[in-house]
């Protein structure tokens, strides 16, 4: 009995190692973009508005800076070079309004969900992005792509309309749900399976 609970333990585990490796070898398009993330301070009204007002001045403000840029990692050097012009500009935005949030600017690879952008679908997973932190950092996030420069597109012809969720919550505890569904109901056939097999009927 012990063996049975041994190999249908480790059975489980490279079932999930195999389909992690599998759903990050999906996506090859990581590393392709480059996306800019705001975070809102809060959900409050005020603070959302506030949100979209830094997103407006942000791409106003840069929109020229990355008419000439061709590759990812061009989009990142960039970006690294600006960081402080970034926070500086979003700061001022915000004194415009009477607030004194703090803000912090971020470039770096974090975690996102399927997302779609018009007729671009991208996967679940882990992206270069510039990251706008409002404040506490509270509150429903904004996202666009930034290279390809389709948000910069976008804000020229002020056609912006994007998603926008709070990528840190919902989404990471359906994912975690899902997981240990799939488990459940994976371990049943594969105890099935072993107890079928002859040299562990006696045991």
């Amino acid at each position: 009995m012990r063996i049975f609970k041994w190999i249908a333990g480790f059975l489980s585990l490279g079932f999930i190692v195999l389909t992690f490796h599998n759903s990050r070898a999906q996506n090859p398009l990581e590393n392709r973009y480059v996306r800019l993330h705001v975070v809102a301070n809060s959900d409050s009204k005020e603070d959302q508005d506030l949100k979209l007002k830094v997103r407006d001045r942000i791409l106003c403000e840069f929109i020229e800076e990355f008419e000439d840029v061709n590759t990812a990692e061009e989009a990142r050097i960039r970006i690294d070079g600006d960081l402080d012009r970034f926070k500086e500009v979003a700061k001022d935005e915000i004194k415009r309004y009477g607030k004194d949030y703090d803000i912090r600017a971020n470039l770096g690879r974090f975690e996102f969900p399927i997302r779609t952008y018009k007729d671009l679908v991208l996967p679940a997973g882990v992206y270069n992005a510039l990251k706008i932190e409002i404040g506490e950092a509270k509150g429903a996030n904004w996202w666009c792509v930034m290279f390809p420069p389709l948000c910069f597109v976008d804000a020229s012809h002020k056609d912006v309309d994007y998603e926008e969720n709070d990528d840190t919550k919902e989404h990471t505890i359906e994912f975690r749900f899902k997981s240990k569904e799939w488990l459940e109901n994976s371990l049943p056939k594969v105890k099935k399976i072993l107890s079928s097999i002859p040299i562990l009927q006696n045991r």
